[in-house]
């Protein structure tokens, strides 16, 4: 513990098992919303000294990435300030405790960040909305929202790949790596948020999987997030939008999505059968890819007088595009051709020639399936394993898989959304698989602000 002349500070968010090779926490709760520490060399030598809590910020700065260090005055500042920022307390008498960063100090870089100088985005009308993601994976949710001019907080993802993904698109969300059982509002110091999002694993309730829904400890995930928002207290979220397959709502002959509704509505929220919608990014927007999944949101029953949310209605057919318009003309890399004599090219040169060039092909097990209708397959997590479930087309240069950019373009993922070059081809397509397609959430978050700020604003 650290005393400066009678005022006790404390470094909340200081969790992690491990903080740094040389440095150990000793971490003691002393009441709700502080946590009191003291830092000793790993070999227990020396204790940082008491009257220097200067010193010690700056000892701290030096620590490794990922970590992220909070610091609050307990009786001088009444809020959360985070160290990277060194922002000077503009609190009579707390100058000493938070100095201003001099040139060439060592800054501390939350996970995500560079040492480069955050862009800064313009002011809108909607950025005092703010968002927290559960499940985030590369930030399906996340882009959607900020579209819509909302800003994301916070959010959580266990996969490292994803989470690399992510914080290549969204330097200045932070983002904790980490599995969501693991995750706590007070240990993690998650920030309430207005909306909070979560696409939570669907393999348990997938038709395409064993479909053992509560069953399965994947299936078990949504708990967490209701044991979060009552973590929250009486700062929890207002809204709350969940996604997951289509046959969700009719899993375990309706039971699971029962469950669900029951723990919600405990929760302190509106929901009915109305507020989820099988919503289809092929009808819903104007990318061509067949994608149906269930999406649901709750409102906060103590804040909104009625359950009146709408989901949004269907594009009109003459905004939609055909998906050949997403596909390079340009010969593409080597690695995306099937060769003549290998495994998958002969069930796919003979189902291009009874169906045609302009179709899309998908092998499925032992047979090979054609869309003609101009829009591609879902796209699975699992295509970038081989050659099933993989879209596949012919171009002027051979029979061809659909590329990771193109995949991207089908789940809505603008030309300068990044995929780290340190990830494999099969990490990128299961990304891309994993994730909801933009414009369709983009619409929903459309939905979502109007009506939380007509209540904002009464």
């Amino acid at each position: 513990m650290v005393d400066h002349e009678g005022e006790r500070f404390s470094i909340s968010n200081l969790t992690e098992q491990h903080l740094a090779s040389q440095y150990r926490a000793a971490v003691h709760l002393t009441r709700p919303k502080s946590t009191c520490v003291a830092l000793r060399s790993a070999d227990q030598s020396n204790e940082w000294p008491r009257n220097s809590c200067g010193q010690l910020l700056r000892s701290l700065s030096s620590a490794p990435l990922p970590y992220r260090f909070c610091v609050s005055l307990d009786r001088t500042v009444r809020r959360r300030m985070p160290v990277a920022r060194w922002r000077r307390v503009q609190t009579e008498g707390a100058d000493h405790i938070m100095p201003r960063r001099k040139a060439n100090a060592p800054v501390l870089l939350e996970p995500g960040n560079s040492s480069s100088p955050k862009k800064t985005r313009k002011k809108n009308a909607n950025s005092d909305i703010t968002v927290g993601c559960l499940f985030a994976a590369i930030g399906g949710f996340a882009k959607a929202f900020e579209q819509n001019g909302a800003s994301v907080l916070w959010a959580n993802e266990k996969d490292r790949f994803a989470s690399e993904t992510f914080c290549a698109n969204f330097p200045s969300v932070r983002q904790i790596h980490k599995p969501v059982e693991d995750l706590t509002v007070a240990g993690d110091g998650l920030e309430p948020v207005d909306v909070l999002t979560g696409g939570f694993p669907c393999q348990p309730f997938s038709i395409a999987g064993e479909a053992k829904g509560f069953k399965d400890d994947r299936g078990l995930l949504f708990l967490h997030i209701i044991r979060l928002i009552r973590e929250f207290g009486d700062r929890k979220p207002k809204i709350l939008l969940l996604e997951n397959v289509q046959n969700f709502k009719t899993h375990d002959k309706g039971r699971t999505f029962r469950r669900v509704q029951s723990e919600i509505q405990k929760a302190g929220y509106w929901f009915s059968e109305k507020n989820s919608a099988i919503l289809n990014t092929a009808t819903h927007t104007h990318i061509p890819q067949n994608r149906a999944r269930i999406f649901m949101v709750a409102l906060r029953s103590d804040m909104f007088s009625c359950n009146n949310f709408q989901f949004p209605s269907p594009t009109p057919e003459s905004e939609r595009v055909n998906v050949w318009s997403f596909f390079e003309t340009k010969k593409q890399h080597k690695r995306y051709y099937f060769t003549k004599g290998s495994q998958y090219h002969a069930p796919f040169e003979e189902a291009i020639a009874e169906n045609g060039k302009k179709s899309v092909y998908l092998l499925r097990r032992s047979y090979v399936r054609a869309n003609k209708s101009g829009t591609c397959f879902t796209l699975m997590a699992n295509m970038g394993q081989g050659g099933h479930n993989q879209p596949v087309i012919q171009d002027d240069y051979g029979i061809r898989k659909i590329t990771p950019r193109e995949c991207a373009r089908l789940q809505g993922y603008p030309e300068d959304f990044e995929f780290p070059q340190s990830l494999s081809h099969t990490q990128i397509y299961k990304q891309i698989g994993n994730s909801v397609t933009v414009p369709l959430v983009s619409k929903i978050a459309a939905q979502c602000i109007p009506t939380l700020k007509a209540v904002l604003e009464k």
